[in-house]
């Protein structure tokens, strides 16, 4: 589990001018609310504007200028490698226009700190911060490459299809381009994300709204969202969510979504 070692809701002071530069000992995850000035990441300057989100990782150095609010929490990954590595490629300034729609989570880390003493709770309430965050950004922060019409054909022929058994020659046909040509494209205007990872980031989205219907068993939710099996289904599903589909929809039965 994810070992949390700091949050809050933090509120500098008004007539604070500039912080003591430091040495970030933990994964540190910032939501700004307001504020004036900016933060540094490795003299990196980055803005405090409400919705910016700064993640910053250990080893990096830190200070502020001016005055901020932000809701804020540290923790260390207690040897969880690939949960870790979704962290630092996260690393940096993201503006989140749905920025709001983290409020919640955030004050259930605030919560579950004070009371949720097995742990359980807490751990997936702050990967549930990073995951959303994930699907918020990757893969549809694309690159300044307009999206060509043929481009967009794929993707309404992966929209279409989501639930089928899709290949990478019926996405190409769809666009009119080569396999080995659209992929190269594909990857181009979705930084770097293959249409195979595109494919599953989107099937693992469809899944969640299919875990809410209580009545469909795990093996029917992963039928329905394309997966070729229950196994498989719960692999890519915690990889991307950090809990099981079984985990998550007794998490959402609890309100914890």
């Amino acid at each position: 589990m994810l070992q949390l070692k700091h949050t809050a809701f933090h509120v500098s002071p008004k007539n604070q001018s500039i912080t003591p530069k430091r040495n970030v000992m933990f994964y540190e995850v910032e939501l700004y609310t307001e504020g004036e000035g900016f933060s540094f990441i490795n003299d990196e300057k980055y803005p405090h504007k409400c919705g910016n989100l700064l993640i910053s990782v250990p080893g990096d150095t830190r200070y502020s200028i001016s005055t901020f609010s932000c809701h804020s929490f540290k923790f260390l990954p207690n040897g969880d490698n690939e949960f870790e590595s979704a962290v630092k490629a996260l690393r940096g300034v993201h503006y989140l226009q749905n920025h709001e729609e983290l409020v919640p989570f955030f004050k259930k880390i605030y919560s579950f700190s004070a009371k949720d003493k097995s742990g359980l709770y807490l751990d997936a309430a702050m990967r549930n911060v990073i995951a959303l965050i994930h699907n918020w950004l990757s893969p549809e922060m694309v690159t300044d490459e307009k999206i060509s019409d043929s481009m967009q054909a794929a993707l309404t022929y992966i929209s279409q299809n989501l639930t089928a058994k899709i290949s990478l020659s019926d996405i190409a046909a769809s666009a009119y381009m080569s396999p080995s040509y659209f992929q190269k494209k594909f990857k181009k205007c979705f930084n770097g994300i293959s249409p195979a990872n595109y494919i599953l980031k989107k099937r693992i989205e469809y899944s969640k709204g299919a875990i809410c219907d209580n009545s469909l068993s795990m093996e029917r939710v992963a039928e329905l969202s394309g997966f070729s099996s229950r196994a498989y289904f719960d692999v890519c599903f915690k990889k991307e969510t950090g809990v099981t589909p079984a985990a998550y929809r007794k998490l959402l039965n609890k309100g914890m979504f």
